[in-house]
């Protein structure tokens, strides 16, 4: 029955529902980077709260709990179903941004902890879930282009949040006006939310499917279906970590580096500003836009290990270009690499492991990824005091790039050479179906 779900116009319905549930919680994720230097204002006003201490907490209480979490979730929602799932989750973003709210409200640096956990453990697994569903919507067809759709969705977020929020704040009260916008989105979210679990349960309904049913297996059976990845899973793990970690520094630095680099044109401090912004938002332009298109492209196409390898000597060009050239030109590759990388990676792990074990492996390979988020802070602040150049950093952030590149050329042998020969993630041309892989024959 999965045919009439993806032959279905109401897929696209669901598509957009589910971007409206997940620019909810990303918007309000972004909101403290976004207008850090308000946050650091707002909280040095009271005498006992390390204003740079807290706004480090808010994104600790949010991330180091997806080390775990993601694992259990995956796997409890390949057990009980993903509307379910979607609908606790929600609950506990829209819990947590309604305390985060009220923490300010309250003055309570403690009650705002707890808010940022909440909205932590239920906005990463969420991402999830909702794959989940999308993927029974567009089932062997189209699947890239829909997950490079909900992809692009979380840049426009990016944009218009900076926008919106670097607006608000410059007027009374403004820091408090730009989350309480963000709880007011949740809410309406909310909506969407509820709009997209139904229109998937009446519809399993109507249609009478279930597949969805079948893949309810048991906790032993998750649990041993997780160990038995094939080792191509692992591979791209790695690679999908370690390219994260360099995005991350990007992230991180590009901003103060770009700072550094237009103060010694001489030029005023807003002058400064309007060009590192124009070239964040550029970087995000460019992901918003070509992310869809290299989607639609592996849709029709396949050519995925080919173009994760390019998405690889994209990044690695990036790295080192900021080492020797005009931040423009690094800038403009690395919304280029995120767009490769975004739109290839995903669809891949869908053609890895099988369907029952689809949340887990998100999960797994979440938590993964969440490591490397969380050491690559650490590599930084200790490399970026010893080399205000950041030549350092750059540099060992290519050597992370090469290793990932190592692990590339694994993923490639183990998909030339497979015993089985089932797969060619980069030879096929396929829109409909590929078979599974089986994980029982490996190299």
């Amino acid at each position: 029955m999965k045919l009439k779900f993806s032959n279905s116009n109401l897929r696209f319905v669901i598509l957009a529902l589910s971007c409206l549930v997940l620019i909810s919680i990303n918007y309000c994720n972004d909101i403290p980077s976004i207008i850090k230097n308000d946050f650091l204002v707002y909280f040095s006003q009271y005498p006992n709260l390390d204003a740079e201490y807290v706004f480090d907490m808010l994104y600790t209480t949010y991330s180091i709990p997806n080390i775990v979490i993601p694992i259990f979730g995956g796997i409890i929602c390949d057990k009980l179903g993903s509307r379910l799932m979607t609908l606790v989750l929600y609950a506990l973003v829209l819990i947590g941004q309604t305390l985060f709210s009220a923490s300010l409200f309250l003055q309570n640096f403690h009650l705002m902890i707890i808010a940022r956990f909440l909205c932590g453990v239920g906005g990463e697994t969420i991402k999830n879930t909702v794959t989940k569903l999308l993927m029974h919507w567009f089932a062997d067809k189209e699947i890239a282009l829909a997950q490079a759709i909900k992809t692009s969705s979380s840049r426009f977020t990016f944009i218009a949040n900076a926008m919106v929020s670097s607006s608000l704040v410059m007027s009374a009260q403004g820091v408090t006006k730009a989350i309480n916008l963000g709880t007011m989105m949740v809410f309406g979210s909310f909506i969407a939310t509820i709009l997209l679990c139904g229109l998937d349960y009446l519809a399993e309904r109507q249609w009478k499917d279930t597949t969805k049913k079948d893949e309810k297996v048991t906790l032993k059976e998750i649990c041993r279906g997780t160990m038995q990845f094939p080792p191509m899973y692992w591979s791209l793990a790695v690679i999908s970590t370690l390219v994260y970690m360099c995005w991350q520094l990007i992230q991180t630095c590009s901003s103060s580096y770009m700072s550094d680099v237009f103060s010694h044109n001489d030029l005023t401090p807003a002058e400064i500003r309007q060009n590192v912004g124009f070239l964040l938002a550029l970087q995000s332009f460019i992901g918003m836009v070509l992310t869809p298109l290299f989607g639609c492209f592996i849709d029709r196409y396949g050519k995925r290990v080919i173009l994760l390898g390019l998405a690889l000597i994209v990044l690695l060009a990036c790295l080192l270009l900021f080492i020797v050239t005009h931040p423009i030109f690094p800038m403009i590759l690395f919304g280029l690499t995120t767009s490769i990388f975004s739109a290839t990676l995903w669809p891949t792990v869908n053609l890895i492991v099988k369907d029952k074990y689809f949340s887990t492996s998100y999960g797994v390979l979440s938590s993964i990824n969440n490591i490397g988020l969380s050491l690559s802070p650490v590599i930084i602040s200790r490399y970026k005091g010893k080399d205000a150049s950041y030549v350092n950093l750059f540099f060992l952030f290519s050597c992370l790039c090469v290793l990932a590149f190592m692990f590339y050329i694994d993923f490639i042998r183990r998909d030339y050479y497979r015993k089985s020969n089932q797969v060619y993630l980069h030879l096929s041309n396929y829109r409909c179906s590929i078979p599974e892989l089986d994980s029982t024959k490996q190299d």
